[in-house]
C-alpha cells in the first residue's frame, strides 16, 4: 500500500484585540492523504511432452503454443520427453476474482506415423491474497501432458513376390519344418 504523502497543518493565531484569540488553519494536499493498494501475481504455465512407440529422432522437435482470448502468448520448442515452461503471465489487483482460460497446443507438421494429441486447456483462478499478492489456482486437462503415439501402418505390396528357402544340409532338419521370415527395410 502506498500513500500520497503527509499533510502539514499551519495554524495562525491572531489577537482580535477584544480579549479573544482567533485561529486560522490551512493544510497542504487539501488536507487529504490518499492510500493506494496494489497487488501483483504471476504464473508460469507448463506442459509435458511424451512420445510413445519410438525414440526421438535426431533433430526432431515439436512446437507448443500457449494462447489466450487475445491470441498467441508464447511459443516453445521441445526436442525430448520433457516439461516445458512458458513465459510468465502477470496479473494485478484488477484481475482478482477473475478466471482465465488458456490453451496449450502442438503446432506444425507431425512426423509420419505420429498421432496428434488433444490440446491442453488451462484454467487460472485468481484471488487477492492480501498484502499485495495475487494468488493463482491453476488446473490442467490431460494432466498437463501432450502425448503423441507413433504407430506404423501395414504396407501393401503392389506385386506379389515369392520367397524360396534352400537348405544345403538337411541331415538335422525335419522334412516338414516351418520357417519364419522377417521383411525389413535396412536403409
Amino acid at each position: 500500500m502506498t500513500n500520497s504523502g503527509s499533510i502539514t497543518a499551519t495554524v495562525k493565531v491572531v489577537d482580535n484585540g477584544d480579549g479573544n484569540l482567533a485561529t486560522e488553519v490551512s493544510y497542504t494536499n487539501s488536507g487529504k492523504i490518499t492510500n493506494t493498494y496494489t497487488a501483483k501475481g504471476e504464473v508460469e504455465l507448463q506442459a509435458a511432452k511424451e512420445l510413445v512407440g519410438r525414440d526421438w529422432l535426431e533433430g526432431e522437435s515439436y512446437d507448443f503454443v500457449l494462447s489466450g482470448k487475445d491470441g498467441e502468448i508464447d511459443r516453445q520448442a521441445v526436442d525430448a520427453n520433457e516439461t516445458i515452461t512458458f513465459k510468465k503471465i502477470n496479473y494485478t489487483e484488477a484481475d482478482a476474482g477473475k478466471t482465465y482460460t488458456y490453451t496449450i497446443a502442438e503446432d506444425g507438421e507431425l512426423k509420419a506415423g505420429v498421432t496428434k494429441s488433444s490440446d491442453i486447456s488451462v484454467t487460472v483462478k485468481l484471488t487477492d491474497g492480501g498484502k499485495g499478492k495475487i494468488n493463482a489456482e491453476v488446473s490442467y486437462t490431460n494432466d498437463g501432458k501432450i502425448t503423441n503415439t507413433y504407430e506404423t501402418k501395414p504396407v501393401e505390396v503392389a506385386k506379389p513376390f515369392t520367397v524360396k528357402k534352400k537348405i544345403n544340409d538337411q541331415s538335422n532338419s525335419k522334412k516338414d519344418a516351418t520357417f519364419k521370415f522377417e521383411l525389413r527395410d535396412d536403409k
